[in-house]
């Protein structure tokens, strides 16, 4: 792009929220994010300022700059006062989650985004609960024809809702995505790691019997509880409870795979956390 040239229209993409997959196009005129009325881009949510943040150009460079906001602005989980976008950007106002998008065919790159949200998850960018139940459907199948082992991990940070109190939702927004990629690095190819609910995640595991699930887990917990996430310049320490499943004949639909899992993870929450339970 040769100097003073315009750049390609850009947008933002709610990809976390109330309002995913929402499109907001950009001008040359402001665009203010908040929860005022008047606010060009309204986000009805209390951990959101009523003027959070403003979008701006400043000439061939769109920057997004923080309104004095009581929770801040984050770009790729970094705190931000003045930040110039490029693309792919993800920015945070409060609980809601946008993706800036700049390219020469933002149509296509808009069609792309909406495709890859419908299976993953807007805050942690790992597999959403729809593509668990694909991979299990899949994995399930494939089991009962040939009778191979599959085994289903269901991990829950202990006492999230304790970060969320004392640090507020953003930081636990925040440590949650940081769990999700420190979780991320180990996964193999033929796996699957995905959020199942709240601060609860899967890991599917094909060919793998129950001892070696329980290794796996084990390994997964540690890792955890060993690991400091960070979030601004303070750091926490979380543990992990984990319930293992494994297919066994007996079993007539991946629903019992995901019903053995959950019972198992209650039993490890019930024998005091922080622990594997088969």
């Amino acid at each position: 792009m040769s100097e003073g040239q315009l750049a390609p229209t850009d947008c933002f993409v709610a990809v976390y929220g109330d309002d995913v997959g929402e499109r907001y196009d950009l001008s040359d005129e402001p665009t203010v994010f908040g929860r005022s009325a008047a606010a060009t881009v309204f986000i009805d949510s209390e951990h959101v300022s009523r003027d959070h943040a403003v979008v701006e150009r400043d000439g061939r460079h769109r920057y997004i700059t923080d309104l004095d906001s009581t929770n801040g602005t984050y770009v790729n989980d970094k705190l931000v006062t003045r930040h110039r976008l490029v693309d792919s950007d993800l920015v945070q106002l409060g609980d809601s989650m946008f993706k800036y998008l700049c390219q020469p065919d933002l149509r296509q790159a808009y069609f792309e985004e909406i495709h890859r949200l419908a299976i993953t998850d807007g805050l942690t960018s790992v597999p959403n609960d729809r593509a668990l139940t694909a991979c299990l459907d899949r994995e399930f199948a494939r089991s009962r024809r040939h009778a191979r082992d599959v085994a289903l991990l269901l991990l829950d940070v202990d006492h999230f809702a304790r970060i969320n109190d004392q640090l507020g939702h953003v930081a636990g927004d925040l440590i949650l995505r940081e769990f999700a990629m420190v979780l991320a690095r180990r996964i193999r190819r033929d796996e699957l790691l995905a959020r199942y609910d709240g601060a609860k995640f899967a890991i599917v595991l094909p060919e793998s019997a129950v001892q070696g699930a329980i290794a796996y887990a084990e390994i997964l917990r540690e890792m955890v509880e060993l690991y400091e996430f960070s979030i601004d310049e303070a750091s926490v320490s979380l543990t992990i409870s984990v319930g293992v499943g494994a297919f066994n004949p007996h079993m007539t639909s991946p629903l019992d795979l995901l019903r053995a899992a959950e019972g198992k993870l209650f039993e490890a929450k019930q024998a005091g956390r922080n622990c594997v339970v088969p």
